[in-house]
């Protein structure tokens, strides 16, 4: 994981997040490709929260800052990939934001026993817009958890779909954005 590097995509989705109202990402993943895609963005650092006890730092009313919620915590920190339960005070935290927020789902096949569980108990909930790729099969799990107030969105790749939404919001073009970290050489080329 240390060697990953986060695709044109993460880029998109960091952009959207920093400019739009939303604010919030649910992950399964132990990785740091979100977090990598905002250093090189380099316009905001997001709120982090990868570990139980920081649950309780979700902002539902007025987040300021993206926040990346992950479910089974940081691949630095004891990550759970077996776990069958997610924790109660994750579970809390979580309730305000699926009743105020739809759900856009990417790259999830929906086999996290934990997580899925958590999302059918959810009755009180704003709908899921559930992207899949066209060449792969939808889950029995994702057809038992959606309902009819529920989407299921084809699309070609994660890449693509944010590069679209970020065009339908007017967000800036990337091409011409350096990375926050790149020091410009400012020396002339005088003789």
């Amino acid at each position: 994981m240390n060697s990953a590097q986060p695709s044109i995509g993460y880029s998109f989705l960091t952009q959207i997040l920093n400019k739009s109202f939303n604010k919030f990402v649910i992950t399964t993943s132990f990785d740091k490709m979100l977090e990598d895609a905002f250093f090189e963005i380099g316009d905001t650092k997001p709120l982090v929260l990868g570990y139980d006890i920081l649950n309780k730092y979700i902002n539902t009313l007025s987040p300021m800052q993206p926040t990346i919620i992950k479910v089974h915590k940081d691949f630095l920190f004891s990550p759970l990939d077996t776990e069958k339960k997610m924790d109660k005070k994750l579970k809390k935290s979580l309730k305000p934001v699926l009743r105020n927020n739809s759900m856009i789902v990417l790259g999830y096949d929906g086999n996290d026993e934990s997580l899925m569980t958590y999302l059918k108990q959810r009755k009180n909930r704003k709908p899921i817009y559930w992207c899949y790729i066209k060449e792969k099969e939808i889950s029995d799990n994702i057809k038992e958890l959606l309902t009819k107030d529920d989407f299921l969105i084809q699309i070609t790749s994660f890449d693509k779909f944010m590069l679209l939404v970020s065009d339908k919001l007017g967000f800036e073009s990337l091409e011409h954005k350096e990375p926050h970290h790149q020091i410009k050489d400012t020396t002339s080329n005088t003789k």
